[in-house]
């Protein structure tokens, strides 16, 4: 098996980055492989015969060769003079990363208390949500939770009369007819104006789907970021082009890809608070949760109320590991003003792939930052010249210079990022050699 970190002919190009882990054997989950091995070919009682070789590959190395070379022994595993080698085809290992997608409503708002149509009495067209709510009298809205999806069985209401203030951080919104199905509310913190919490595991809650003032009319899940559009959307339409650099494969699936109502962040959490409510709320929308190579995306208005300048996040969980789940604060890049549909999408793009390359956790610019100060690679190719590495987030330029660059040029990482690690910039790994399963 040629692999490893030396030049064997025929294969010359080798810059794998693992040089122990591989080889070939013939257990189907890799216990017995090894460079080297001696296998010997059941009797066929004179008729064709076929075995079975598998080829196991390092868990942290992408971007990495290797080539099979089969050879004929004698019984006691001696090399037979004059045969002719078997040699396969070049085998370049890849890495895939799973994403599930999910987008917030632009407009809507969480449920206060449990909807339950066995207990609302006389009231059974009324909800209570949050008082942040973002509706309004003659808007259309769904009513949906985590389990009774937008997607599968939430209930299509309009709101009649303006939303009712209840004094407390809550408001009563009244519908034109009662809803069917039980709805369960998140769990929330008991002060005045209560803050949601997320850890019951619920996340019951609406979205607006067709608005009183016509601004909200789309809620086609295929377009992204449209005029009209019901939700914000993260965006993958140009992340192969970075990590095909890396060897590094995303497949967007429609498994659990869905809707989430919205919610509005503010300074009326800490940063603590909302990073442990971002992540409560992730985890009760996150379908493929506990999935091995499984990340999720959400566009949403803003996780980070603190920093106008921050346009997304990836938040991590209390013992310093990334939790997989990657934020894109869409409004917040609208508000940024950065130019016309395309360059706002181009801006969009750079953040979905910054903030998913964060669930690599390289290590960046000093401990814990995971951002660099190195310019792309390669140079030559830049057009209409060199540019930021997309992790560069030099902040002496607001927005960075990373996000400016990315609407002019090509969106690429840097070496340090692709594929040597080492202490320039405190990058300890790559993207390259980073280990599954992610996030790391």
């Amino acid at each position: 098996l040629q692999g490893g970190c030396t030049q064997v002919l025929p294969y010359e190009g080798n810059d794998n980055t693992s040089s122990s882990g591989y080889g070939v054997g013939l257990a189907a989950d890799g216990s017995d492989a090894a460079p080297e091995q001696i296998v010997t070919f059941p009797s066929s009682g004179g008729g064709e015969t076929e075995l079975m070789v598998y080829l196991t590959v390092p868990a942290q190395g992408s971007g990495n060769n290797f080539q099979v070379e089969i050879t004929k022994c004698d019984p006691s595993g001696n090399v037979l003079p004059n045969r002719v080698c078997g040699l396969s085809g070049l085998y370049t290992t890849w890495k895939r990363i799973y994403v599930e997608r999910d987008h917030m409503f632009r407009r809507g708002g969480l449920l206060f208390t449990d909807y339950d149509p066995a207990t609302c009495g006389s009231n059974c067209n009324q909800i209570t949500v949050y008082d942040w709510a973002n509706v309004a009298n003659g808007d259309t809205i769904i009513v949906f939770d985590e389990t009774t999806t937008a997607e599968n069985g939430g209930e299509i209401r309009t709101i009649t009369g303006d939303p009712v203030n209840n004094g407390d951080g809550t408001e009563t919104l009244t519908l034109n007819t009662p809803l069917a199905n039980h709805y369960y509310a998140t769990s929330h913190d008991g002060s005045i104006p209560p803050l949601p919490t997320f850890t019951n595991g619920h996340s019951g809650g609406i979205g607006v789907i067709h608005s009183a003032d016509g601004l909200i009319t789309d809620t086609d899940p295929n377009q992204i970021n449209g005029a009209g559009s019901a939700f914000y959307d993260a965006d993958m339409r140009d992340i192969e082009q970075p990590f095909d650099d890396a060897y590094v494969e995303f497949v967007g699936l429609r498994s659990g890809m869905g809707a989430v109502p919205y919610v509005h962040w503010t300074t009326a959490s800490t940063p603590g608070q909302i990073t442990s409510q971002l992540i409560g709320f992730e985890k009760i929308w996150f379908f493929n949760q506990g999935k091995i190579n499984y990340l999720h995306l959400l566009g949403m208005e803003d996780g980070d109320p603190y920093d106008a300048g921050s346009i997304g996040g990836s938040p991590f969980d209390g013992t310093g590991t990334q939790t997989g789940a990657s934020c894109i604060y869409e409004q917040k890049i609208i508000a940024l003003n950065p130019g016309d549909p395309a360059t706002q999408a181009a801006v969009t793009q750079y953040c979905t792939v910054h903030e998913l390359t964060h669930n690599f956790s390289i290590q960046g610019l000093s401990k814990d930052t995971y951002h660099c100060s190195n310019m792309a690679w390669p140079l030559a190719s830049d057009v209409p010249g060199p540019h930021e590495c997309i992790m560069n987030e030099d902040l002496s330029a607001n927005p960075p210079k990373g996000f400016v660059t990315y609407t002019t040029s090509p969106p690429r990482f840097c070496l340090n990022h692709l594929f040597t690690g080492g202490t320039l910039v405190d990058v300890e790994t790559s993207i390259r050699s980073q280990q599954d399963p992610l996030p790391y």
